[in-house]
């Protein structure tokens, strides 16, 4: 029993093996937050990448040879961040309003009888032009000449190192960047608003 007091208390004593001991237990942690701070900066720079093209693509878009067609920008965006993310998933959006006042607002109803919902012989705005009461009255779509245009372009893409997967987050993220801008009054504008009670 005295022997192996004896050795504890040498043991104890014992510095020689403290600076592997503490670098075995700060290194992992040390690198998860090198890693972690490298895959932010990586997807800030993304976000930049994204942000920068769909501005310059909007900006394009706002002129009347793009607004019956905006595909080939749409393959600008996608082609600026294919040179950056080789293996990114981009998707794009457009809603048209008629007023800057009016992005991702709803429609209009009359709620007659005060419950927030609209009930069957309440009239509402349509907006859009699609027959129902949405969410959101723009337009799918560039619009036409001089409507405001809602821009968003999405893009999924896998980050470049584990940190997420070993925090038990998934190795996928997705980002998006959004734009609003006028078009050109090119041609007289035309309102599609209506009102319909059923």
């Amino acid at each position: 029993m005295i022997r192996r007091l004896a050795s504890l208390r040498k043991l104890r004593r014992d510095n020689r093996a403290t600076a592997i001991l503490e670098f075995a237990l700060t290194a992992p942690v040390f690198l998860l937050l090198i890693m972690g701070i490298f895959d932010y900066c990586w997807q800030m720079y993304a976000q930049q990448v994204l942000q920068g093209a769909v501005s310059q693509s909007a900006r394009s878009s706002t002129l009347e040879g793009y607004v019956s067609d905006p595909s080939g920008l749409d393959a600008k965006v996608r082609s600026q961040v294919l040179k950056v993310f080789k293996n990114a998933d981009v998707h794009f959006s457009r809603k048209a309003y008629e007023s800057f006042s009016e992005v991702s607002n709803p429609e209009t109803f009359d709620d007659r009888n005060g419950n927030g919902v609209r009930d069957p012989g309440e009239c509402f705005e349509d907006v859009n032009n699609n027959g129902t009461l949405d969410n959101d009255r723009g337009s799918t779509g560039n619009g036409s000449a001089d409507d405001v245009v809602l821009y968003t372009a999405s893009m999924k893409f896998k980050r470049v190192l584990p940190v997420w997967r070993v925090l038990g987050m998934p190795q996928e993220t997705t980002l998006s960047s959004s734009t609003i801008l006028r078009n050109q009054p090119y041609s007289a504008n035309t309102s599609t608003k209506r009102v319909i009670c059923t």
